[in-house]
C-alpha cells in the first residue's frame, strides 16, 4: 500500500500524523459520505505496524475509510515541541477528531475509533472526558478498545517487560528526538530528562519524565497543560478506569485471559468498568497475548503466509460490531436503561466505594445513556 503522510498540528504545536493510502488521499480535503476508522497504536509502537495495517485492510475491504494516526515522535513525525506522547494526553487525538468530523457529509455520517494498548487507554479517557462534558462530536458513533490496560502504574510492570518498554522509550523518544529537547535550555528540564534516561525501568522513567510531561485538564476546554507532580499522578490521570463512566457511545473492551502486559491488572477494573455504564460491551478470549489474536486454517498449521501469522481475529470483531452500531443508527435504535435499573447501580458503586474506604475519583458520577 502506498502510504501518504499528511500532519495535522495540534494545538500545543506539536504534531501527529496520520497515514492513508493512495486511493484515500480525499480523507484530507473530503467531504466524506463514508464511515471513517481512526486507529491508534500502542506504546513504542506507529501505524506502519502489523496489528494497525491489517485492520486498516479489513474497513477499506468493506468500502471504510482507515486512518493510522501516529502519536507525537512516532512513526517518522518529527516533534515540533520538546513534549513527546505519552498516556495521559488527549489533545492531539481530539484535533484529529474534531478535524476529521468537520469534513463529514454531515452528522450521520460515521466516525469510529480503534486504540490498542496505550492507545486503547487513551481512546476511552477521550470519550469519557468529551462524554461528561457532553462535548464529543456527533459523527462519533462507537470505539473499541483492545488490550487497554484501564488502570495504569508501570511500577507494576512484570520483568523484564518494565525494562523492555523503558529502552524502548530511550531510544524511540528521548534519543531520538534529543535535538527537539535540547531546546529546552531550562536545567531543571535538562536534569529530569537526563535521570530519565538513566533510568532502567519504565516505573522509574515515568517518575523522573512526570514533570515535564504534556498533559491536558479533565474538564472542558480540556487546556494545555505542563507536568504532573510525581508518577503516580501522572499514573492516576492517565488511567482510564476513571473516566469509563462517561463514555456515551458504544464502546466494546477486548481482552485476552492470557494478555502478559495488562490482564492481571485489567481484569481487577473491569466489572466496576462494566456495570458502571451500559454503553459498554466486554469481550474476552482464552488465547490471543497482547494484541496477538492470530488463527490459521486447520488444514495449513503455517497459517496464510511463508511467516506462519494467519487472519486478525480481532479485526473481524471489530468490523463486526461496528457494522451492527452502523446497523442501529440506520434502523433509528436507540434503548434507554430504566431510570431504576441505573439508579441501583449507581447505588451499588457508591457502597463499592464506601466499602473499600475510596472516596469518588475528581470526576463526578454522571448517568450514561444507553446505545447499546
Amino acid at each position: 500500500i502506498h502510504i501518504d503522510n499528511p500532519t495535522a498540528s495540534s494545538s500545543s504545536d506539536g504534531s501527529s500524523n496520520n497515514n492513508f493510502n493512495e486511493e484515500q488521499r480525499q480523507a484530507v480535503k473530503g467531504p466524506h459520505g463514508v464511515p471513517v476508522i481512526i486507529l491508534l497504536h500502542g506504546i513504542n509502537n506507529s501505524a506502519e505496524f502489523g496489528y494497525i495495517r491489517s485492520m486498516m485492510n479489513s474497513c477499506t475491504k468493506r468500502g471504510w475509510i482507515a486512518v493510522g494516526m501516529n502519536m507525537r515522535g512516532c512513526g517518522g513525525v518529527h516533534l515540533a515541541t520538546p513534549r513527546g506522547y505519552n498516556g495521559a494526553y488527549t489533545g492531539d487525538l481530539r484535533s484529529v477528531l474534531s478535524t476529521i468530523s468537520h469534513r463529514m457529509v454531515n452528522l450521520d455520517v460515521p466516525i469510529f475509533i480503534a486504540g490498542y494498548s496505550l492507545g486503547a487507554n487513551l481512546i476511552t479517557k477521550y470519550l469519557g472526558e468529551e462524554g461528561l462534558a457532553g462535548t464529543l462530536p456527533k459523527n462519533v458513533k462507537g470505539a473499541m478498545s483492545l488490550g487497554n490496560p484501564l488502570k495504569i502504574n508501570s511500577n507494576n510492570l512484570k520483568i523484564p517487560w518494565n525494562w523492555v518498554l523503558a529502552a524502548g522509550i530511550k531510544t524511540g523518544v528521548l534519543l531520538k528526538h534529543r535535538r527537539a529537547f535540547q531546546q529546552m535550555k531550562c536545567k531543571s528540564f535538562q536534569e529530569k530528562m537526563h535521570s530519565a534516561l538513566m533510568a532502567s525501568t519504565l516505573g522509574a522513567l515515568d517518575d523522573h519524565a512526570s514533570p515535564c510531561m504534556i498533559r491536558n485538564e479533565k474538564h472542558y476546554p480540556f487546556s494545555t497543560r505542563v507536568g504532573f507532580d510525581n508518577g503516580q499522578h501522572y499514573w492516576d490521570d492517565s488511567s482510564s478506569c476513571h473516566y469509563i463512566q462517561h463514555v456515551s457511545v458504544p464502546l466494546l473492551l477486548m481482552l485476552s485471559k492470557d494478555d502478559f502486559l495488562v490482564s492481571h491488572v485489567a481484569e481487577q477494573w473491569l466489572p466496576h468498568c462494566v456495570e458502571m455504564n451500559p454503553n459498554v460491551m466486554f469481550v474476552e478470549s482464552e488465547t490471543g497475548g497482547h494484541l496477538g489474536w492470530h488463527f490459521v486454517d486447520g488444514n495449513n498449521p503455517f497459517g496464510s503466509n511463508p511467516f506462519g501469522r494467519g487472519a486478525n481475529w480481532a479485526d473481524g470483531c471489530c468490523c463486526k460490531f461496528i457494522e451492527s452500531v452502523i446497523l442501529m443508527q440506520r434502523h433509528g435504535y436507540y434503548h434507554e436503561e430504566e431510570e431504576d435499573f441505573i439508579e441501583k447501580r449507581n447505588v451499588i458503586s457508591s457502597r463499592r466505594g464506601r466499602a473499600a474506604g475510596k472516596v469518588s475519583t475528581e470526576l463526578p458520577t454522571t448517568r450514561a445513556r444507553s446505545r447499546l
